[in-house]
């Protein structure tokens, strides 16, 4: 748990209220597939920081609906007292109730009424909170730079002096998509925001708040384009679960991950090189086996022009892409164009391009790129890519280019690390891919491997190396060949 104490526990609350005095029963009428309240359930559940899901609510049609669809995934109802839910409450007594009712120690309020707050923003908050300082508090904001008038004066300009407006001052409005509060403060304050709040800045899509049937219908009418429609695979894509022959079956969305591994017929250096013998089998179905292995990958897709290859793929449980020949013999189509028409032929949100020339590459490695890529993102990294760092003296045509000769050589230790790229993971949005036409961009998070993961065979050589690596022990691999003289 990402919180200054690890031990402190993080309720996320679903507030709900049933009926509404602007919006008729908005959170349970249909909202494009689904319901606002499934939505923003499964989007919670998308968050691995967070401890407990409670909906407060005195609507028995949403516990009811939170018994049958979500308790097996550990959802809780809270049943609300009705005066709480009355308008006969003040929002100061409805949020002490809020507090006083929830044991946990990190409250999270959580409305509907914004359905387009993503799981990564949602992680952003909590780790805001936990490094907080000073602040008491962390909620969503969104920037205004609006010419603002109050009791007939402006408030943020000069109009004799107009600026532009996107000169016009930071002003910063809450939208309520998540706010992060200690339960004591909570109580104590009386309300959801404290004294010294810290703000996280949200996009204008993830801002929108339902308040009003107009707020609805643009909010519905986005999320039929952006989500239903695939426009951004980005939103929180839930689906309402069913209930059949009393089993309960949640059709829920996680952020899929597409395994691509391409292969080929030829190769113009080790003949038959993808189907080479290794660990019992050869490298193909040893890297499908590798990936079968990874949990979190939702599809593992097979991209040859081979037939062979093909229905070993089949019968080793991969999915297959038949790629026409044009698309293989590295003449007639350049790499980009191979790399977009994969990438344009599969689905998912993100790829993982996964060569069977890396078969040193394990479920484990792939496990931990899986979790460092999300928060890369998060970070404003677009992709990421397995490189193994080195230091060695190189030259160009021209002479060195990372030490000087003479006097002013340095021991290989002190050489600026550099890194190249192994191949043996990549991973980027899919869309961003075909956009690309490459398997990673122009800011990838650096996922640093050992020498042995990153083995790529390329050669015999390369692949005798590597079946000696497979059955060395791995902790030779980690060891650091630039530790001596390190203090």
């Amino acid at each position: 748990m990402i919180v200054s104490n690890p031990k402190q526990k993080i309720t996320a609350v679903i507030p709900i209220r049933r009926g509404s005095q602007r919006v008729k029963d908005k959170n349970l009428r249909p909202f494009g597939d689904t319901c606002l309240m499934e939505l923003k359930i499964r989007t919670l559940m998308q968050v691995p920081e967070i401890d407990e899901i409670i909906v407060n609510t005195n609507s028995e049609d949403a516990i009811r609906i939170v018994n049958e669809c979500y308790a097996v995934g550990g959802v809780k109802t809270y049943r609300r007292e009705e005066y709480y839910a009355s308008s006969e409450c003040s929002g100061s007594e409805f949020f002490r109730n809020l507090g006083e009712v929830t044991d946990t120690d990190v409250f999270m309020y959580c409305p509907c009424t914004s359905p387009f707050v993503k799981p990564e923003t949602i992680s952003q908050c909590i780790r805001a909170y936990a490094e907080r300082g000073e602040n008491d508090c962390v909620s969503t904001v969104s920037q205004i730079k609006e010419f603002l008038w109050l009791d007939g004066k402006p408030l943020n300009y000069d109009p004799s002096n107009a600026p532009n407006s996107q000169d016009l001052p930071d002003m910063m409005a809450l939208n309520f998509g998540v706010t992060v509060i200690g339960r004591q403060d909570l109580i104590t304050n009386r309300n959801i925001i404290g004294k010294n709040p810290r703000f996280v800045v949200t996009s204008d899509i993830e801002a929108i708040d339902i308040d009003t049937p107009l707020d609805f219908y643009i909010a519905e009418q986005i999320y039929r384009k952006t989500v239903i429609d695939g426009i951004d695979r980005y939103l929180p894509m839930p689906r309402r679960c069913t209930v059949i022959d009393q089993n309960i079956t949640l059709m829920t969305h996680m952020k899929t991950i597409t395994a691509i591994i391409p292969v080929r017929a030829g190769s113009t250096r080790l003949k038959n090189k993808n189907v080479a013998p290794f660990a019992g089998t050869n490298l193909l179905v040893n890297k499908i086996n590798q990936l079968k292995q990874v949990k979190e990958i939702t599809k593992i897709v097979v991209s040859s022009d081979s037939d062979l290859m093909l229905e070993m793929a089949k019968a080793a449980g991969a999915d297959t892409h038949k790629r026409a020949p044009e698309y293989c013999d590295e003449k007639t189509k350049t790499f980009g164009e191979v790399v977009r028409h994969i990438a344009e032929s599969v689905d998912g949100d993100t790829i993982l391009w996964a060569t069977c020339t890396s078969p040193l590459v394990f479920p484990k490695d792939y496990r931990e790129a899986i979790e460092a890529y999300y928060p890369a993102l998060e970070q404003g990294f677009d992709s990421l890519m397995s490189v193994e760092s080195f230091k060695r003296y190189i030259w160009n045509e021209d002479g060195p280019l990372n030490y000087e000769l003479g006097l002013k050589h340095v021991p290989s230790q002190q050489l600026p690390t550099l890194y190249f790229v192994t191949d043996g993971i990549l991973m980027a949005p899919r869309e961003k891919m075909i956009e690309w036409a490459y398997f990673h961009g122009r800011n990838p998070y650096k996922f640093v491997v050992d020498k042995r993961t990153g083995c790529d065979i390329d050669d015999g050589l390369d692949l005798a190396c590597a079946r000696a690596w497979l059955d060395m022990d791995e902790s030779v691999s980690q060891i650091d060949p630039y530790i001596i003289g390190k203090k």
